[in-house]
């Protein structure tokens, strides 16, 4: 959880926007839709925004568990639907899969920003690139190169793609208790003392926010992540061994 006292300019500058969508949606009677959110605004979108009796919300990335996402903002007659969301899919073909950092460079090279585009899965001949509807065009006439490859780019219909899920491992074991260092330092493989030094080093995120409080409380359902490391989520957490430890079970990302 996120303290309100923890957020800053820019998460209230993000909360008094989503307002601003809300209160269209409720005035002009049609749905409205933010640009594309990181997991961090998700969060405080959840957490801290004041909903109104008169406006449904649904927030889609435009496939499963995307991390980024749009939300989308409803009159209270009309059903939240993924369909009418302004999100495309766009293939990007080449003879080598393309990493995410790559593809996302190139096309901020563009000249589009950060908050048009979603989530990018690397392909074996290439990749998925999520965005607006707004920049499908210009992405497609102006992307001919991805770092050195050269590329083709197609809008794609998302039914005729094979997105592979994404690959996890399970680990189960105990923990002394449910502070971050202690849950961390299991995930991770790595002792109190090693944990300890990346949080205060400021390599952690708890529910994709920087934290350094190594006593910071974990809870199930929390998203764990260590710069150069990945991410893990909290899967369940509870019950106690005979010996007080506390039952975890931790999904990693591959």
């Amino acid at each position: 959880m996120i303290s309100y006292h923890s957020l800053t300019e820019e998460d209230h500058l993000f909360l008094s926007k989503a307002e601003d969508c809300a209160r269209a949606a409720e005035k002009y009677k049609t749905p409205q839709f933010t640009k594309f959110i990181s997991p961090h605004e998700r969060v405080v979108f959840e957490q801290f925004f004041e909903r109104s009796p008169f406006v449904e919300q649904l927030v889609w990335g435009g496939f499963g568990d995307t991390e980024r996402s749009v939300i989308g903002f409803f009159p209270d007659f009309i059903e939240p639907s993924e369909a009418l969301f302004p999100i495309s899919v766009l293939r990007i073909k080449a003879h080598e899969e393309l990493g995410h950092r790559t593809v996302l460079g190139s096309v901020l090279g563009l000249g589009i920003e950060r908050s048009l585009l979603g989530d990018i899965m690397p392909q074996e001949d290439g990749a998925i690139l999520f965005c607006l509807e707004s920049i499908v065009d210009f992405i497609r006439m102006n992307l001919t190169r991805v770092g050195k490859t050269s590329v083709t780019v197609q809008e794609a219909d998302l039914s005729s793609l094979n997105i592979a899920p994404k690959q996890t491992k399970e680990l189960s074991g105990t923990v002394a208790s449910l502070r971050l260092d202690a849950v961390l330092g299991f995930a991770a493989g790595k002792s109190r003392a090693k944990t300890q030094d990346l949080i205060s080093a400021g390599l952690v995120q708890l529910n994709w926010t920087a934290c350094e409080n190594p006593s910071a409380s974990v809870s199930e359902g929390d998203m764990l992540s260590v710069r150069g490391m990945g991410r893990m989520k909290v899967i369940s957490a509870g019950g106690e061994t005979k010996k007080g430890r506390i039952r975890i079970i931790i999904e990693q990302y591959i």
